[in-house]
């Protein structure tokens, strides 16, 4: 996909524009496969079109499907919270808050709060 798009994948960008062949340089987006930026921080998606996350394809998903994605969300976002053991008030808040609401979604749809 990188060749059809005339993209090359570097390590790092040290510079703009293409390369010798014409091809423009990019890195892949930490954490995120298949998205990469350029050195104008354009980003270039090239993850599966039937599967990334997009609109339509959540607009295919049942709510019980996207529900449990939410509470995926919901406890990754509480497990690096609880990593990253900040002691604030509005910190705490919200953590609280999202424990809240992953409570609220499991009730609501019948979903296991582990």
């Amino acid at each position: 996909m990188l060749l059809e798009m005339r993209l090359r994948k570097v390590a790092a960008l040290a510079e703009k524009g293409a390369d010798a062949e014409g091809f423009l340089k990019v890195v892949e987006v930490e954490g995120y496969p298949g998205m990469f930026r350029d050195a104008d921080n354009k980003v270039h998606d090239l993850r599966p079109r039937d599967s990334r996350p997009c609109k339509a394809n959540l607009l295919k998903r049942t709510q019980l499907q996207l529900a449990e994605l939410l509470k995926k969300a919901y406890e990754e976002q509480l497990k690096q919270m609880k990593e990253q053991k900040n002691t604030e008030k509005h910190y705490q808040n919200v953590f609280t808050d999202l424990e809240q609401r992953q409570r609220r979604l499991c009730q609501t749809f019948g979903l296991s709060d582990k």
